[in-house]
């Protein structure tokens, strides 16, 4: 998916395994880690474009999904799930949305399990799915795209 001006691969926890050790392996293996050009993989060339999503629905209240960043390093084989990345955290709602892990609404409230914060996305939502094309612009980024509204909350 595409999270404001990066693109990201996402999964659903449900599709990885349970021992979290192995994620690790996985990760690196999906973007073509070690290598920084990352020819055999998703080819994300440059570290900052090198990121995976995982979602699921939430099970704490008023929250809609949890979302875990990794940050996959192209020169070493480490993959790190300690931070975040505002671009890639637009895609939770838009994936929560597409997915149908909530109903089509226009706000969704995700649980970041990286660091601990709640970020509110706001996205715009037709026939049930979430918009992909509008006239938000961001800007030093070519064209256009639907908007997503966010807040970040310190706890849930």
């Amino acid at each position: 998916m595409r999270g404001d001006t990066l693109k990201v691969v996402v999964f659903h926890e449900k599709d990885l395994p349970k021992d979290k050790r192995k994620l690790n392996d996985i990760f690196l293996k999906v973007m073509g880690t070690p290598d920084v050009k990352q020819i055999d993989r998703m080819r994300g060339t440059v570290l900052s474009f090198s990121k995976i999503a995982v979602i699921k629905k939430s099970k704490q209240v008023g929250i809609n999904v949890d979302y875990t960043f990794c940050q996959v390093n192209i020169e070493i084989p480490v993959a790190d799930f300690k931070a975040n990345c505002g671009n890639i955290s637009s895609t939770a709602g838009l994936f929560a949305i597409d997915e149908g892990l909530v109903e089509p609404i226009t706000e969704v409230r995700v649980f970041n399990t990286s660091t601990g914060k709640v970020i509110v996305k706001r996205v715009q939502v037709k026939d049930g799915k979430a918009c992909v094309y509008g006239d938000g612009r961001i800007s030093g980024v070519p064209g256009t795209r639907s908007r997503i509204d966010e807040c970040f909350e310190s706890q849930p």
